[in-house]
């Protein structure tokens, strides 16, 4: 917590954060033409920034979620669980790298783990009679907000109503019954709508879902193989949760020991373990619309989703060994399993380090306000302007009196001293970009930071023209 006011928003935390300081109806069409998330983060955002727009509140939605992902987790210690099942399920989930740098950002995808834990919460308290009604609600909760907060969360909407519908027709288990999966089908339908009318159709039009970037988690039959597709990016997925460096393979290793002895032992297909089925059926159908083109599919943040499902799975796999070495007592076995994935986990943490500077803007920002001078002027590269427009106000010294982001004008540059911030963006790109200024002048680099670089460039144009 001690940070997150202090690391600098990045491009896409600052896009978030921008949308939503207008109006309710302004704020509604950025997200519209702007942005890829559903309505309900932008507008959590929107009611946060009636009263404050520092980075520190900003951000505090997603810490909280985080922290409520795991407590989630720890819940499910007194359900069919177990303790052990419930502290390793919320060990891997807290020491995930992927789920700490999410905890820390401007952008939906703690909310969306938080609503996927919720959801699981559910499916595991509908097993047990007395928490029958809890988990019903749970479910339908997350049914009501699912298409409303992340459009991943809709496979996994689909997949337990999948769940449901096969232990209903099934006949195997007094917790699902028809009046249950149709209550839970129409919260669906009903959010998908809104969902649908409010963001999803512009935003489709407006160019879809980052195709070109995103292409390798998309199946394609002249560049790909249906099954190393499926499991290359499966690995990919897996190394998200448990980080991807070398370790993670000791940790994978691990828990594939575990899943191994679990499912040969627990048998849970003719026990109709619910946790299981409904996590197999929420990859399969990613899989599936990743084959189709629909959704991507492995190692990136619109499948963080799936993250509390697999931890959980892990988790239980994890215990259920620990259980076969120790019995039901915390025995060293249990201790021993703990500290070998705790001291896996803290190493992969350390190595990718989750809580450094994505891109920091606002150090570029302070030094030049402490070096500009009133007749400066400021071009802000495009891909820079969006944290840049976030601080301009925290710094008294800066307007956007002098301020253009075209790049067409400095192909043909006004005369005098021209500051130039550069962020979100390689630095071939920069060099490419600097190397094709007109030979109208000096430049100097004043400033190299993480993401984020403040160059000097004294024009000498005859023409003296105005930006």
């Amino acid at each position: 917590m001690y940070h997150l006011g202090g690391r600098s928003l990045w491009f896409d935390e600052a896009v978030t954060a921008n949308n939503s300081r207008g109006t309710l109806t302004e704020t509604l069409d950025l997200t519209r033409t702007s942005n890829s998330c559903p309505m309900f983060y932008p507008l959590l955002l929107w009611g946060i920034e009636r009263f404050s727009h520092v980075p520190f509140w900003l951000r505090m939605p997603s810490l909280l979620a985080s922290m409520g992902s795991v407590l989630c987790l720890l819940a499910l210690g007194k359900t069919t669980i177990g303790y052990k099942g419930a502290i390793y399920s919320a060990l891997i989930l807290a020491t995930s790298p992927t789920q700490i740098r999410y905890a820390q950002e401007v952008r939906e995808y703690a909310v969306t783990v938080f609503l996927s834990s919720l959801l699981l919460v559910g499916i595991i308290w509908r097993e047990a009679p007395k928490t029958r009604r809890r988990g019903f609600f749970c479910i339908v909760f997350f049914m009501l907000l699912a298409p409303l907060t992340q459009y991943g969360l809709v496979l996994l909407a689909c997949a337990t109503l999948v769940t449901q519908a096969v232990f209903f027709f099934l006949h195997t288990s007094h917790s699902f019954h028809r009046r249950h999966l149709l209550i839970s089908a129409l919260s669906l339908g009903i959010a998908g709508l809104c969902s649908l009318l409010l963001t999803l159709q512009y935003q489709w039009m407006a160019g879809g879902f980052g195709v070109t970037y995103l292409e390798e988690h998309y199946f394609d039959p002249q560049t790909h193989n249906v099954i190393s597709f499926i499991i290359n990016n499966s690995l990919g997925l897996f190394k998200m949760t448990f980080g991807r460096t070398a370790k993670s393979l000791e940790s994978i290793g691990l828990i594939g020991l575990s899943m191994g002895l679990y499912l040969f032992r627990k048998d849970f297909i003719k026990r109709r373990n619910s946790l299981v089925i409904t996590t197999i059926f929420a990859v399969g159908i990613n899989i599936v619309a990743a084959l189709f083109r629909y959704y991507p599919y492995g190692s990136l943040r619109q499948c963080i989703y799936l993250t509390p499902l697999l931890s959980t799975v892990f988790g239980v796999a994890l215990g259920y060994l620990a259980t076969c070495l120790d019995g039901r007592r915390i025995g060293k076995a249990t201790i021993l399993i703990a500290m070998i994935m705790l001291v896996i986990n803290a190493w992969n943490i350390e190595q990718i380090n989750p809580y450094q500077e994505v891109e920091n803007t606002k150090a570029v920002i302070a030094r030049l306000n402490q070096e500009m001078l009133v007749e400066d002027s400021v071009f802000i590269h495009p891909n820079a302007k969006p944290a840049v427009m976030f601080y301009l106000d925290s710094f008294e010294h800066l307007n956007q009196h002098n301020m253009f982001s075209d790049s067409a004008i400095m192909r043909k540059p006004p005369s005098g001293k021209i500051w130039m911030i550069f962020a979100h963006m390689d630095e071939p790109e920069i060099e490419d970009f600097i190397n094709d200024l007109p030979n109208t002048g000096t430049i100097k680099a004043i400033l190299s930071t993480e993401g984020a670089r403040l160059y000097r460039f004294y024009s000498q144009n005859t023409e003296n023209l105005a930006p």
